[in-house]
């Protein structure tokens, strides 16, 4: 029996997906530098499918999410992602470590094999076809290697590039150009992280940061 379109099918069941979203970020290099060891300041890309709650899978709720780990983008222009296909025969990238996907049920469950399309484009729209294996906390035996596929329509939502509020529009756009064309996008203003909060004896009281050390971002939308 055929899938339908933008629908997750997992075993024998049959989900609706309610969002595809293709994103990129990069992270503020400071926080990178004090936090870990200088490594993962370059762009990467995560494409995240949510489905819809379904009461009757294995006899309870569950809404699946299907996330990657970080994809590489073919070129230094985001259209190029169609066409391109990424697959995966064991858990774990070789260099990095870091999963190649999860899919959360009551955990985060390691995707163990995969195989993930861009058949096509229609502005920032992707057609995708991704399908694999993965386990599963379900009772025995239906745990191991469980089986899904979809096809489903993903937008590409932006990118997401991260740094401190000391930093000008300029600072963040540079840090975007070095990996992707700017000018393929338009920047939204410096968005400051909330100021975070200490707790006094008798009160929650801002902790006031200096601007160098107040996280802030930029979003860059495709035009």
């Amino acid at each position: 029996m055929a899938i339908p379109e933008n629908t997750l099918a997992l075993a024998e069941y049959q989900i609706p997906i309610e969002s595809a979203v293709l994103t990129g970020v990069i992270p503020d290099p400071n926080w990178c530098d004090q936090f870990n060891e200088g490594q993962g300041k370059e762009l990467g890309w995560t494409l995240e499918i949510v489905t819809m709650m379904d009461p009757n899978i294995d006899d309870r709720p569950y809404a699946p999410i299907l996330t990657t780990g970080s994809l590489a983008c073919p070129t230094r222009y985001w259209r190029d992602f169609e066409g391109t296909e990424f697959s995966w025969n064991h858990p774990r990238h070789d260099e990095s470590g870091e999963y190649h996907g999860t899919l959360h049920m009551d955990a985060h469950d390691v995707i163990k094999r995969a195989t993930i399309k861009f058949v096509s484009r229609t502005g920032n729209q992707f057609r995708i076809q991704w399908s694999g294996v993965s386990d599963i906390q379900w009772a025995e035996p239906q745990n191991q290697d469980v089986a899904f596929s979809l096809t489903a329509t993903a937008t590409f939502s932006g990118i997401i590039v991260s740094g401190n509020a000391e930093e000008s529009l300029a600072t963040f756009r540079e840090r975007l150009d070095r990996y992707l064309d700017a000018g393929d996008f338009e920047q939204s203003d410096i968005q400051l992280a909330a100021e975070e909060m200490k707790t006094g004896l008798k009160k929650l009281v801002p902790w006031k940061l200096s601007r160098a050390y107040r996280a802030a971002s930029c979003s860059f939308r495709p035009k």
